[in-house]
Protein backbone atom coordinates (compact mmCIF):
# COMPACT_ATOMS: atom_id res chain seq x y z
CA UNK A 1 0.00 0.00 0.00
CA UNK A 2 3.19 2.54 0.94
CA UNK A 3 4.95 1.76 -2.33
CA UNK A 4 1.44 2.04 -4.01
CA UNK A 5 0.71 5.64 -3.07
CA UNK A 6 4.57 6.46 -3.48
CA UNK A 7 4.39 5.64 -7.07
CA UNK A 8 0.95 7.23 -7.00
CA UNK A 9 2.29 10.44 -6.37
CA UNK A 10 5.50 10.23 -8.77
CA UNK A 11 2.60 9.37 -11.52
CA UNK A 12 1.11 12.83 -10.51
CA UNK A 13 4.03 14.78 -10.17
CA UNK A 14 4.87 13.88 -13.70
CA UNK A 15 1.15 14.92 -15.04
CA UNK A 16 2.02 18.57 -13.15
CA UNK A 17 5.34 18.85 -14.99
CA UNK A 18 3.89 17.67 -18.59
CA UNK A 19 0.99 20.11 -18.03
CA UNK A 20 3.04 23.18 -16.82
CA UNK A 21 5.48 22.12 -19.78
CA UNK A 22 1.95 22.15 -21.93
CA UNK A 23 1.23 25.98 -20.59
CA UNK A 24 3.97 27.80 -21.31
CA UNK A 25 4.32 26.44 -24.62
CA UNK A 26 0.52 28.03 -25.36
CA UNK A 27 2.29 31.05 -23.52
CA UNK A 28 5.06 31.40 -25.79
CA UNK A 29 2.43 30.63 -29.16
CA UNK A 30 0.46 32.98 -27.85
CA UNK A 31 2.66 35.84 -27.52
CA UNK A 32 3.38 35.67 -31.55
CA UNK A 33 6.93 36.55 -30.70
CA UNK A 34 9.80 33.80 -31.22
CA UNK A 35 12.61 35.23 -32.72
CA UNK A 36 13.83 33.86 -35.98
CA UNK A 37 17.11 35.90 -35.84
CA UNK A 38 19.39 38.33 -33.66
CA UNK A 39 18.13 41.08 -34.28
CA UNK A 40 14.80 39.95 -33.67
CA UNK A 41 16.06 38.76 -30.36
CA UNK A 42 17.21 41.95 -29.91
CA UNK A 43 13.55 43.73 -29.59
CA UNK A 44 11.73 41.45 -27.43
CA UNK A 45 15.42 41.69 -25.16
CA UNK A 46 14.81 45.43 -25.27
CA UNK A 47 10.92 45.42 -24.19
CA UNK A 48 12.08 42.54 -21.47
CA UNK A 49 14.83 44.79 -20.49
CA UNK A 50 12.56 47.47 -19.71
CA UNK A 51 9.64 44.89 -18.23
CA UNK A 52 12.35 44.53 -15.51
CA UNK A 53 13.53 48.13 -15.40
CA UNK A 54 16.81 46.97 -16.50
CA UNK A 55 17.54 50.58 -18.24
CA UNK A 56 21.29 49.99 -18.52
CA UNK A 57 20.28 46.77 -20.45
CA UNK A 58 18.43 48.28 -23.00
CA UNK A 59 21.05 51.23 -23.59
CA UNK A 60 23.69 49.00 -24.38
CA UNK A 61 21.44 47.24 -27.33
CA UNK A 62 21.61 51.03 -29.08
CA UNK A 63 23.78 52.54 -30.83
CA UNK A 64 24.38 55.70 -29.02
CA UNK A 65 23.53 54.05 -25.79
CA UNK A 66 21.79 57.12 -24.76
CA UNK A 67 19.83 57.26 -21.04
CA UNK A 68 16.66 57.76 -21.94
CA UNK A 69 14.74 57.15 -18.72
CA UNK A 70 17.90 58.83 -16.41
CA UNK A 71 16.14 60.65 -14.00
CA UNK A 72 12.94 59.59 -14.94
CA UNK A 73 12.54 56.61 -12.79
CA UNK A 74 13.28 57.12 -9.51
CA UNK A 75 13.39 53.54 -7.41
CA UNK A 76 13.01 55.21 -4.03
CA UNK A 77 9.50 56.73 -5.17
CA UNK A 78 7.26 54.38 -4.67
CA UNK A 79 4.75 55.98 -6.59
CA UNK A 80 6.76 56.50 -9.65
CA UNK A 81 8.22 52.79 -9.51
CA UNK A 82 4.10 51.75 -9.46
CA UNK A 83 3.87 53.28 -12.56
CA UNK A 84 6.73 52.09 -14.20
CA UNK A 85 5.17 48.61 -12.67
CA UNK A 86 2.18 49.42 -14.83
CA UNK A 87 3.77 50.13 -18.02
CA UNK A 88 5.58 46.76 -17.85
CA UNK A 89 2.33 44.67 -16.61
CA UNK A 90 0.31 46.19 -19.63
CA UNK A 91 3.11 46.27 -22.28
CA UNK A 92 2.90 43.30 -25.19
CA UNK A 93 5.41 43.60 -28.18
CA UNK A 94 4.41 40.78 -31.26
CA UNK A 95 6.87 40.51 -33.88
CA UNK A 96 5.08 41.39 -37.12
CA UNK A 97 8.21 40.97 -39.42
CA UNK A 98 11.86 41.78 -40.52
CA UNK A 99 13.91 41.82 -43.57
CA UNK A 100 18.11 42.13 -43.56
CA UNK A 101 19.81 44.34 -46.47
CA UNK A 102 23.15 43.92 -46.31
CA UNK A 103 24.69 45.76 -42.81
CA UNK A 104 21.27 46.60 -41.99
CA UNK A 105 17.93 45.67 -41.05
CA UNK A 106 14.75 46.19 -40.12
CA UNK A 107 12.35 44.94 -37.63
CA UNK A 108 8.06 45.79 -37.48
CA UNK A 109 6.50 44.94 -34.36
CA UNK A 110 3.15 45.46 -32.85
CA UNK A 111 3.08 47.12 -29.30
CA UNK A 112 0.45 47.28 -27.27
CA UNK A 113 0.13 49.07 -23.75
CA UNK A 114 -1.86 52.11 -22.20
CA UNK A 115 -1.90 55.18 -23.01
CA UNK A 116 0.51 56.61 -20.24
CA UNK A 117 0.78 60.60 -21.58
CA UNK A 118 -3.22 60.72 -20.99
CA UNK A 119 -2.98 58.99 -17.42
CA UNK A 120 -0.24 61.26 -16.38
CA UNK A 121 -2.29 64.48 -18.20
CA UNK A 122 -4.95 63.31 -15.92
CA UNK A 123 -3.23 62.40 -12.92
CA UNK A 124 -1.65 65.72 -12.93
CA UNK A 125 -5.79 67.49 -13.16
CA UNK A 126 -6.97 65.59 -10.08
CA UNK A 127 -3.95 66.45 -8.17
CA UNK A 128 -4.36 69.44 -8.62
CA UNK A 129 -7.74 69.94 -7.70
CA UNK A 130 -6.90 67.95 -4.40
CA UNK A 131 -4.09 70.33 -3.45
CA UNK A 132 -6.36 73.23 -4.32
CA UNK A 133 -9.51 71.83 -2.33
CA UNK A 134 -9.83 73.65 1.29
CA UNK A 135 -9.26 71.20 3.98
CA UNK A 136 -7.25 68.94 2.36
CA UNK A 137 -3.88 69.96 3.92
CA UNK A 138 -3.72 67.33 6.45
CA UNK A 139 -4.55 64.63 3.92
CA UNK A 140 -1.30 62.27 2.72
CA UNK A 141 -0.84 63.70 -0.41
CA UNK A 142 1.19 60.17 -1.45
CA UNK A 143 -1.53 57.73 -0.41
CA UNK A 144 -3.94 60.15 -2.49
CA UNK A 145 -1.65 59.71 -5.40
CA UNK A 146 -1.17 55.80 -5.25
CA UNK A 147 -5.11 55.85 -5.19
CA UNK A 148 -5.18 58.05 -8.12
CA UNK A 149 -2.88 55.94 -10.23
CA UNK A 150 -4.76 53.03 -9.13
CA UNK A 151 -7.84 54.51 -10.81
CA UNK A 152 -6.64 56.17 -13.87
CA UNK A 153 -4.23 52.90 -15.08
CA UNK A 154 -7.82 50.58 -13.86
CA UNK A 155 -9.97 52.90 -16.48
CA UNK A 156 -6.88 53.76 -18.91
CA UNK A 157 -7.50 53.52 -22.80
CA UNK A 158 -5.31 51.45 -24.60
CA UNK A 159 -2.84 52.82 -26.84
CA UNK A 160 -1.39 50.67 -29.98
CA UNK A 161 1.39 51.20 -31.97
CA UNK A 162 3.43 49.93 -35.24
CA UNK A 163 7.36 50.17 -33.81
CA UNK A 164 10.10 49.98 -36.49
CA UNK A 165 12.95 49.17 -35.22
CA UNK A 166 16.06 49.91 -37.27
CA UNK A 167 19.66 47.85 -36.84
CA UNK A 168 23.22 48.61 -37.87
CA UNK A 169 25.74 45.87 -38.24
CA UNK A 170 29.00 47.50 -36.99
CA UNK A 171 32.21 46.61 -37.99
CA UNK A 172 32.33 43.64 -35.52
CA UNK A 173 29.74 41.84 -37.40
CA UNK A 174 26.91 42.93 -34.18
CA UNK A 175 24.11 44.14 -34.76
CA UNK A 176 22.74 47.45 -32.66
CA UNK A 177 19.84 49.21 -32.67
CA UNK A 178 19.37 52.45 -33.90
CA UNK A 179 18.26 54.40 -31.13
CA UNK A 180 15.10 57.17 -31.20
CA UNK A 181 12.78 58.91 -29.22
CA UNK A 182 9.93 56.97 -30.90
CA UNK A 183 11.08 53.66 -29.94
CA UNK A 184 11.08 54.40 -26.09
CA UNK A 185 7.87 56.64 -26.27
CA UNK A 186 5.67 53.54 -27.57
CA UNK A 187 7.12 51.09 -25.57
CA UNK A 188 6.23 53.52 -22.25
CA UNK A 189 2.73 54.20 -24.06
CA UNK A 190 3.82 57.91 -24.82
CA UNK A 191 4.92 58.71 -21.15
CA UNK A 192 8.16 59.67 -22.12
CA UNK A 193 7.06 62.31 -24.84
CA UNK A 194 4.72 63.56 -22.11
CA UNK A 195 7.68 63.69 -19.54
CA UNK A 196 9.79 66.10 -22.03
CA UNK A 197 6.84 68.29 -22.59
CA UNK A 198 6.24 69.02 -18.95
CA UNK A 199 9.99 69.38 -18.68
CA UNK A 200 9.95 71.80 -21.55
CA UNK A 201 7.25 73.77 -20.07
CA UNK A 202 8.40 73.99 -16.78
CA UNK A 203 11.73 74.94 -17.53
CA UNK A 204 10.20 77.73 -19.82
CA UNK A 205 7.95 78.87 -16.97
CA UNK A 206 11.23 79.46 -14.88
CA UNK A 207 12.86 81.30 -17.16
CA UNK A 208 9.58 83.66 -17.62
CA UNK A 209 9.20 83.62 -13.88
CA UNK A 210 13.30 84.57 -13.65
CA UNK A 211 13.29 87.30 -15.98
CA UNK A 212 10.18 88.57 -14.61
CA UNK A 213 11.82 89.15 -11.05
CA UNK A 214 15.16 90.80 -13.01
CA UNK A 215 13.29 93.08 -14.48
CA UNK A 216 11.56 93.97 -11.02
CA UNK A 217 14.72 94.15 -9.65
CA UNK A 218 16.65 96.67 -12.48
CA UNK A 219 13.08 98.86 -11.92
CA UNK A 220 13.74 99.00 -8.38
Amino acid sequence: QYCSLILHIHFMKRILTLFLSIVMCMGITACGSKPKNKYEEYVLSFVQDFQTQNFDAMYKLTSDQYPYFQGMYKPDEENNVKLFKAMAKNLKCEIVESSENGNEATVKAHITTLDFAKIMSNISSRLMVEYMTPGNSGKDMDKVFSGIIDDEIKHADKKESDTVFNFVKDKKGNWTLDSNVAIYDDICGGYLQYYFQQNTLGKYANEIKEKQQSETTTQN
